[in-house]
């Protein structure tokens, strides 16, 4: 994912289209998520976080920005 972002994060600077930069937010809405996940997860042991709902909560953000830029493009 670090490399999509890498490569889009490039695109958009050469060629400026909202396209790119939604695909660039997308990217990093998941790698966030993964990173987030992977902390938090060690405190569900101890019941502390609703991991599931989070997951849900940030992947549907995710492909709400994704279809916005599908159907507008």
């Amino acid at each position: 994912m670090l490399i999509l972002a890498y490569i889009y994060y490039n695109n958009y600077n050469e060629i400026k289209i909202d396209l790119t930069l939604g695909l660039l937010i997308f990217i990093s809405i998941f790698v966030i998520k993964n990173v987030l996940t992977l902390l938090i997860s060690f405190n569900v042991a101890n019941g502390r976080f609703p991991i599931i709902l989070f997951e849900s909560r940030i992947e549907l953000i995710a492909f709400g920005i994704l279809f916005k830029l599908t159907m507008k493009y």
